[in-house]
């Protein structure tokens, strides 16, 4: 109502319409927003019972389908608990049977009690005799194998006190072997942190040494089977030729000095 009445004071004071026009058009203006107001607020309080009447009807589908569902269980149990109903019959007859098996069983049981109550007795004669047999067994060890088993025992202490003895000493003896073995250990970490790596680096150097020493005998060997090779033939050819000559030289001067010293002795001889 505030909008219209605004926008009709703007056409009014505008001068668009006209006294009467402003109240005509007011009036229609009025009476048609009064009627939308109403139709609304009749509409509103329609719609919202239709909803409420929507919200009860599913509620009372759901409470048919919740019973409905009550119904199937209750059939449920009802058909179980005829079942059950059987079976309970069926399990009391099976009970009457078992009990009548069992007290058949029992009077089975109090017969068989009595036959070996009868043998029993029997038996109590014989073990009161066997008793009597026993405790004179009894009486002969206590008064003989007794004080043997005891002496024995008495021995058998003895020997392990000694052995006790002998344990602890060798505990003894086995913790300063411990000791020893720890120094022992010290001095072995020692050799091993300390002299073998010297040791492998002085065998290092032996290798070097010796790689050397065969690279220097590989050079004589090459060098020696070069002069044997080259050098020693023609050495051999020289000194072959050396040879010839002596032993030319030597068979000519001693047929030489022969025949001088024949010559002399021919010349002593005439003399």
């Amino acid at each position: 109502m505030a909008s219209i009445a605004a926008q009709l004071n703007s056409e009014f004071e505008a001068g668009r319409i006209t006294a009467k026009e402003y109240s005509t058009s007011y009036v229609a203006l009025s009476q048609s927003a009064m009627n939308s107001a109403v139709q609304y607020l009749l509409q509103k309080d329609q719609q919202y019972w239709q909803a409420e009447l929507i919200k009860q009807q599913a509620i009372a589908a759901e409470l048919a389908v919740v019973q409905g569902k009550l119904q199937i269980e209750t059939l449920k149990a009802q058909t179980m608990q005829t079942r059950m109903a059987a079976s309970s019959t069926a399990a009391e007859y099976s009970l009457n049977k078992m009990r009548l098996a069992t007290e058949e069983a029992a009077i089975n049981l109090s017969e068989a009690q009595l036959t070996r109550v009868t043998s029993q007795n029997t038996v109590d004669v014989a073990n009161v005799a066997l008793l009597g047999s026993q405790k004179g067994q009894v009486d002969l060890q206590v008064s003989s194998v007794m004080p043997a088993e005891v002496s024995r025992i008495n021995k058998q202490v003895d020997v392990d006190t000694a052995q006790i003895t002998r344990l602890t000493s060798q505990n003894t003896i086995d913790v300063a072997n411990v000791d020893l073995l720890g120094a022992q250990k010290t001095q072995v970490d020692y050799q091993t942190n300390t002299v073998l790596p010297q040791e492998v680096t002085l065998s290092q150097k032996r290798v070097d040494i010796g790689t050397a020493e065969i690279s220097l005998s590989t050079a004589n060997a090459t060098k020696t089977n070069y002069e044997t090779q080259s050098l020693l033939p023609s050495q051999k050819a020289k000194i072959d030729k050396d040879a010839a000559k002596t032993d030319y030289e030597t068979t000519a001067l001693l047929v030489s000095q022969k025949l001088n010293v024949d010559e002399d002795t021919a010349v002593k001889q005439y003399q």
